[in-house]
């Protein structure tokens, strides 16, 4: 009888033991998407060039859109040169596409014209 019960008790403590692993994967996952939601733009400076940027294809697409702007040779800093109205009269610029250059000055401390 008292094998059975540490049998019962081993089993308990597995179980409950792999409930935790799954929890802590489960929550793992959760942290890991909203850090790297985040991290998207962390480590980029006003001298990253633009073409190391972490943009989206379209984001990028429209910057080489851009009269003036050297996706090559320019540099983070050169995005300040835009404005909110200039992106806006860029074909395929819509919301998303402004909303991840206002993300990516925020990170960067970079003023971007109205």
């Amino acid at each position: 009888m008292t094998k059975i019960l540490r049998g019962v008790s081993m089993a308990r403590i597995g179980g409950q033991h792999h409930q935790n692993i799954q929890q802590i994967s489960e929550l793992f996952r959760e942290v890991d998407g909203e850090v790297g939601s985040l991290s998207k733009f962390i480590g980029v400076s006003k001298d990253t060039k633009i073409y190391r940027l972490p943009l989206s294809t379209r984001a990028m697409n429209v910057l080489k859109a851009m009269d003036g702007i050297d996706v090559l040779e320019g540099t983070t800093e050169d995005l300040a040169k835009i404005s909110l109205r200039d992106l806006l009269k860029t074909p395929h610029a819509g919301h998303k596409t402004i909303d991840e250059f206002q993300e990516l000055c925020l990170f960067v401390n970079l003023p971007m014209k109205r």
